[in-house]
């Protein structure tokens, strides 16, 4: 196994672990009666709800980071234009804010250009769709507080107060996908084999 396959089970375990001490029921305290402390119980969700997004927020970034490192051969080998590499770059005189990378794509046209290169469509590897859901969570609260863009949603079915919801549960269900989905994009890509 590789040391880059090894490093990315240490992050999913992070991740889970990260959100298993976001649950310590112990935390909660009883008050006379016996029942829970209404305020630490409140503290407590808060806490899971924050750490299930955040949660959210490495998932994304970490499947974006493999789709780009997936695409860079076939980016390289493409005719985009721009110096690719810092030799290039520096041959051609050019500053070096003109240098292009791969990551200066957008996702959808990175995922393209894997799917050209490898004759495969990402749509059909385990872990897709829910990757994919978790990024427009993600970016439904980056940008919009977590409600959901209603011009993403059917024309006879728009709810503008739509919010998403995140919790500890979906988001393990998510870093399982995430797994799934990076380890078929590794396999039919050869990246970090």
């Amino acid at each position: 196994m590789s040391i880059n396959n090894i490093l990315l089970i240490m992050e999913f375990r992070f991740l889970q672990d990260f959100l298993k001490h976001s649950c310590r029921w112990d935390d909660v305290e009883k008050n006379e009666d016996g029942d829970l402390d209404e305020a630490d119980f409140d503290k407590l969700l808060y806490r899971q709800n924050v750490a299930a997004r955040a949660a959210y927020y490495e998932l994304n970034a970490l499947v974006e980071s493999e789709i780009y490192a997936a695409a860079s051969g076939p980016w390289q080998a493409s005719n985009h234009k721009g110096p690719k590499t810092l030799s290039e770059c520096l041959s051609s005189g050019k500053d070096l804010k003109f240098m292009k990378m791969v990551e200066d794509l957008s996702i959808k046209d990175a995922i393209s250009l894997i799917e050209k290169e490898y004759k495969v469509k990402l749509l059909d590897f385990p872990g897709y769709v829910e990757v994919f859901k978790v990024r427009e969570t993600v970016n439904d609260f980056k940008h919009r507080k977590g409600f959901v863009d209603f011009r993403k949603q059917s024309p006879d079915q728009i709810k503008f107060a739509d919010r998403r919801k995140v919790d500890v549960d979906t988001a393990n269900f998510a870093i399982s996908c995430a797994k799934d989905f990076i380890y078929a994009l590794r396999k039919i890509t050869g990246t970090y084999s």
